[in-house]
């Protein structure tokens, strides 16, 4: 049976990880990670890359890191916008506003739940929910924003459809 928002779950937000006493639940993102190829942005790619685009290797490094960087704020800014409007019904004037209102046209069907803290004893798996909504006495939807700049809709498919699967519990 899955849970969420229960006191006996144990987030470190530090090291990403989730417990209930002493055993420890593997993270959603860390189930995905096992399946895809390392990035290694210090060895064979980017140098190849930086010849290819005619640039050092450190020139490439300060930029890959100026856009990791600017695409993290990015999700964290659109996060907060939308758990705001999730929490409080409002959309807030800054970033990301326009994307918020998109979400506000969406037919959900139950109680929404920002950021949401979830687990299955049975799978052994935690992770936090962007959007959750709960509808009936038996379902939820779980929703995971995507703020890449730009997204990929095939890579990893098999791998995230099982996990949306585990997670799109009937009670």
């Amino acid at each position: 049976n899955y849970h969420f928002n229960m006191s006996d779950l144990i987030f470190k937000e530090d090291t990403h990880q989730y417990f209930i006493g002493d055993r420890e639940l593997i993270s959603v993102s860390k189930l995905i990670s096992l399946y895809k190829k390392p990035f290694d942005s210090t060895g064979k790619i980017i140098a190849r890359c930086a010849e290819r685009d005619g640039k050092t290797v450190e020139e490439l490094r300060k930029e890959w890191d100026n856009e990791r960087d600017t695409a993290s704020a990015r999700g964290t800014n659109f996060h907060k916008q939308a758990q705001h409007w999730v929490e409080n019904g409002e959309i807030l004037e800054e970033d990301y506003k326009d994307v918020v209102k998109q979400l506000t046209t969406i037919p959900f069907k139950g109680k929404l739940r920002a950021e949401t803290k979830i687990y299955d004893i049975k799978f052994g798996l935690a992770g936090t929910v962007d959007l959750l909504d709960e509808y009936g006495n038996k379902f939820i939807n779980c929703f995971d924003y995507k703020t890449n700049k730009k997204l990929k809709k095939t890579a990893f498919m098999p791998v995230e459809r099982s996990v949306v699967e585990i997670f799109r519990i009937i009670v």
